[in-house]
């Protein structure tokens, strides 16, 4: 089974790659058409679909992971310059759509997941806690022990910090139906 290309940077500090399933594998070409990386189909372990910002944006990104810990990451917008990102919507789709319709027989061995993984809400829920814990000790220093009113100043560090560690719970990630991107 093979696909168009399609083409992605996630930084404009990493090389652009070109990503294609073929042969059963997920390959990886450098800028001169030659496969520099690939994952064996029978391999992969997870795919997880994720929602990135992408300057004003959002874009979609597929992170694959196979049984070593090898990981690809493509997404539906690619990175052209700083704070510019262009759509590559109309080749992400169909290798996305490849890619899941070549794992179907291993479906029941893939971990399909969509939404933040567990060092990103791990993070989230760190940064939280430390706002909540930092801005509530100062908080109460300065606006309860000493009764100066700049204490309540902190009551928007105190928000965001409840703000980041609500996050972390709601942004959990959940199982998908890979079935809806192979009918596509």
């Amino acid at each position: 089974m093979a696909n168009t290309p399609h083409m992605d940077r996630r930084t404009i500090n990493q090389p652009r790659f070109a990503y294609s399933v073929a042969n059963g594998f997920l390959n990886r070409h450098d800028e001169n058409d030659e496969i520099s990386a690939r994952l064996a189909l029978d391999e992969i372990q997870q795919i997880r679909l994720t929602q990135q910002k992408a300057f004003q944006s959002v874009q979609i990104v597929c992170h694959v992971t196979d049984s070593e810990g090898e990981m690809f990451s493509f997404g539906s917008m690619t990175a052209i310059g700083p704070s510019s990102w262009d759509s590559s919507i109309e080749t992400f789709m169909p290798l996305l759509i490849a890619l899941h319709k070549a794992l179907e027989p291993r479906s029941d061995t893939v971990d399909y997941q969509e939404g933040s993984g567990p060092r990103t809400l791990a993070g989230l829920a760190a940064a939280g806690s430390a706002l909540l814990m930092i801005g509530g000790w100062f908080f109460y220093e300065f606006a309860i022990v000493n009764s100066e009113p700049g204490g309540y100043f902190l009551l928007p560090v105190l928000a965001a910090g409840i703000w980041l560690l609500s996050l972390s719970f709601t942004a959990a990630s959940k199982p998908y139906d890979p079935g809806v991107y192979r009918k596509a």
